[in-house]
């Protein structure tokens, strides 16, 4: 019986056990085990400049975002035909829907702005902004979202309750 020689290498050597150059590291660095949320940011590279300049950098994109979703805001109520007036309640147009989608889109950008922040400047995963997992826990936050469902539908229920025992339902539905 024939016994197998093994591979047979043209130049005589085996190839290098890895052609390819090992895996740089992430970015990212990892949480201490067991951490608490609060500590999370507590990484090998924190340090006190770094919560600083975290702060500065979200505080002055809070400020210019807001600027230029406000901006945009009146140039889009401009052409829509919306009166966009500043007015003592707070409030930017007479419109309060249009206000409110003004107010949720100056919003909105914050959660860049501040996953961009912790990944760029804390080094650390945006995952780790909603979770001590490192990910959005999707049963923990469907839990949350019927409890606010329900907590809505119960101050909805009193409110038409009372506005209906006080007689004063004609401003219940709009």
């Amino acid at each position: 019986m024939q016994e197998n020689p093994g591979p047979q290498f043209p130049y005589g050597g085996p190839p290098p056990a890895h052609p390819y150059p090992p895996p740089r590291p992430s970015w990212f660095l990892s949480a201490p085990r067991g951490a608490r949320y609060d500590h999370l940011a507590r990484t090998a590279a924190s340090h006190p400049w770094r919560a600083i300049v975290g702060t500065l950098v979200i505080a002055a994109g809070f400020f210019t975002l807001g600027v230029v979703v406000v901006f945009a805001g009146m140039v889009v109520s401009l052409i829509a035909g919306i009166p966009f007036t500043v007015e003592p309640s707070g409030q930017l147009t007479g419109n309060p829907v249009f206000s409110l989608v003004v107010l949720l889109l100056s919003l909105a950008p914050m959660i860049l702005l501040v996953y961009g922040t912790v990944a760029l400047i804390q080094r650390r995963r945006p995952g780790t902004i909603s979770s001590v997992a490192g990910r959005l826990r999707w049963s923990w936050m469907a839990r949350c979202a019927g409890l606010a469902v329900l907590a809505l539908a119960a101050g909805q229920g009193t409110q038409m309750l009372v506005m209906s025992a006080g007689g004063d339902d004609s401003e219940m539905f709009g």
